[in-house]
């Protein structure tokens, strides 16, 4: 070539063409991991927000009409899930039980499958019965 002349080189070529692949097969690598990231994340949302809705539900039938067990099941997304409902005796901050006629410790658990396993989601609260 002249000494004037203005181009890239082969070599020049070659080497930049072997660093943009090499960035791509690792970015190509990176991309299914973050989907899946992103897609449990959404299902750990919906399990979220299906429980709230599921509290304020129990909160509106009132404190003598809380039910225990499997309530429902929701298809959201295309997920399945599975909200159940337990109920225990409400403790103070220190431990001392409240009677169950005064409170009542609720929690609403959402269950979903993934793959082989199985994910859950707890949402606790503590309900009073207000005279």
């Amino acid at each position: 070539m002249r000494r004037g002349s203005r181009g890239f080189s082969l070599g020049e070529v070659l080497v930049s063409l072997i660093i943009l692949s090499t960035l791509s097969v690792v970015l190509v690598g990176v991309i299914p991991a973050t989907v899946s990231g992103l897609k449990d994340a959404g299902r750990r949302a919906d399990a979220a927000v299906i429980a709230q809705g599921t509290l304020e539900l129990l909160k509106r039938d009132g404190f003598d009409l809380l039910p225990e067990g499997a309530i429902t099941t929701i298809s959201q997304n295309g997920t399945t899930y599975d909200v159940s409902v337990e109920l225990g005796q409400a403790t103070t901050s220190d431990g001392t039980p409240i009677p169950e006629t005064v409170a009542k410790d609720v929690r609403v658990i959402v269950q979903w499958k993934v793959g082989s396993g199985i994910k859950k989601h707890v949402t606790r609260t503590t309900f009073y019965d207000y005279i």
